[in-house]
């Protein structure tokens, strides 16, 4: 298991020039992404890079949400209301009320598949099994007790690997918990 602080992690500016992210983790599968995740900081309304091939699935975790504009409809981006939608998709992002941070999670669908599902507290479960090619817990508010000893506290992430690792929220926490599977 390993403990991320991602506020603490270098900012990158986005492909597009656009804007600025921390990236989290990356596999690679020789020149292609397997899978990412990252947090991003978006601080005003534009387009999102490309990312053709991949699936994302977006997060907001802090800030009042936004709106994705596609070609062909609108995404509502809401607080801890992951979004998928496909990564070479024309996005366009109106904030609601102010800037905003995101986890997302992008990935190969070829290959695997991604999901993230938002936990509010009081709660125990587990993260991570032996299907899982990667499994991870952000902390978006409070704490979590991951394995009964590493705590995580707002924008920390637990990535647990494959092994399954059981993890507690307290009253008030909520957070992230993220899984990548086989596709086959």
């Amino acid at each position: 298991m390993k403990i991320i602080h991602a506020y603490d992690l270098p900012e990158v500016t986005w492909k597009n020039g656009g804007g600025v992210t921390r990236e989290i983790a990356v596999a690679h599968e020789g020149e292609q992404v397997f899978w990412r995740l990252s947090l991003a900081g978006i601080t005003a309304d534009g387009p999102f890079s490309l990312f053709g091939g991949l699936t994302r699935v977006l997060t907001v975790v802090e800030g009042a949400g936004m709106t994705l504009k596609t070609p062909h409809n609108r995404l509502p981006a809401e607080l801890h209301k992951p979004v998928s939608f496909d990564g070479a998709t024309k996005i366009y992002s109106t904030l609601s009320n102010g800037s905003v941070r995101a986890l997302n999670l992008m990935f190969d669908p070829l290959k695997c598949l991604g999901q993230v599902t938002a936990i509010q507290g009081p709660y125990h479960g587990t993260s991570g099994a032996a299907l899982n090619l990667m499994s991870a817990v952000f902390c978006t508010k409070g704490t979590v007790k991951i394995g009964g000893q590493a705590l995580l506290r707002r924008g920390s992430m637990a990535l647990t690997g494959t092994k399954e690792v059981q993890f507690e929220l307290d009253a008030a926490g909520s957070a992230l918990v993220i899984a990548i599977t086989n596709k086959s």
